[in-house]
């Protein structure tokens, strides 16, 4: 479950995912003065709400995504849709920021959606394609700081990515 934090200025809604592993009562004087109920964290880090990048692309365009994250010394896995209007062969997402990192799938449908899950490890079709021969299982990721972004071809494409906050408390 996702347990939110609120303090005075804050500018962000930052969670932790939570686990409730127990429920001990607090006692005082014989009476029940409150609960206490541990925690287990999916990380160090808490998050903010997902953000989001909407994106109609032309052929060769450059995007630039700044990946933020507190977290600097690790990537960034984003969730992305791609939507072609036509049949697309020799489709790429380059992130020359990456060494170049190429992401390559042979054929794109008029119509179809394509996911790609970089934290999961998955790609899916709105159309049910299998992708194991013709995609090159190498996952986009963002790096810390800002990332250009090659696309090949004219496209529709979502982004959505979860940034990790370091949170202290005095």
């Amino acid at each position: 479950k996702k347990m939110y934090v609120y303090a005075p200025g804050m500018l962000e809604n930052l969670y932790y995912m939570v686990r409730i592993t127990d429920a001990e009562v607090e006692e005082s004087a014989g009476k029940i003065v409150g609960i206490r109920f541990p925690m287990e964290c999916d990380s160090q880090f808490a998050w903010i709400d997902d953000e989001y990048a909407d994106v109609t692309t032309a052929n060769d365009v450059i995007l630039k995504i700044n990946n933020n994250s507190d977290n600097r010394y690790d990537y960034l896995k984003p969730i992305i849709e791609i939507t072609s209007d036509s049949l697309i062969t020799d489709f790429s997402i380059t992130n020359l920021s990456d060494d170049n990192r190429i992401t390559h799938i042979d054929e794109i449908k008029a119509g179809e959606t394509i996911t790609i899950d970089s934290t999961l490890s998955k790609i899916t079709s709105s159309m049910n394609s299998n992708y194991s021969e013709t995609f090159n299982y190498i996952f986009p990721r963002l790096i810390y700081g800002e990332n250009e972004i090659q696309v090949s071809h004219p496209v529709t494409i979502d982004i959505k990515m979860k940034l990790p906050r370091k949170v202290g408390f005095l």
